[in-house]
């Protein structure tokens, strides 16, 4: 989906080792309160679940564990990368622009 293969999305020589290690017996409410985003929110305070990530490794460097990030702020690192064929013009309009299919809303002068 995100055309990033195979530097992400497999394990294999000469991948990111970027894992996720899950528990899934663990039992958890969501809270409100302070996330690892910054958003100060989230749209599932309250919401119980069962299964957990315990473990978060990047490049094979731990960067969280047991609810703690241990990342340094910057250290991520961008990817460039095509849209993939996912984000190929169709050919047509989506359509919400097509003015046939959209109500005859005019969406651009």
């Amino acid at each position: 989906i995100y055309n990033l293969h195979p530097k992400k999305g497999t394990i294999a020589v000469g991948a990111d080792a970027d894992l996720v290690l899950w528990d899934p017996t663990v039992e958890v409410t969501i809270e409100q309160g302070p996330r690892h985003d910054n958003a100060g929110y989230t749209p599932y305070a309250g919401r119980r679940l069962r299964g957990w990530p315990v473990m978060v490794l990047r490049r094979g460097e731990v960067i969280v564990e047991k609810g703690e990030l241990h990342a340094t702020p910057g250290s991520g690192r961008f990817l460039p990368r095509t849209g993939g064929e996912a984000a190929k013009p169709a050919g047509r309009p989506a359509p919400e622009l097509d003015p046939s299919r959209n109500f005859g809303a005019v969406l651009f002068d």
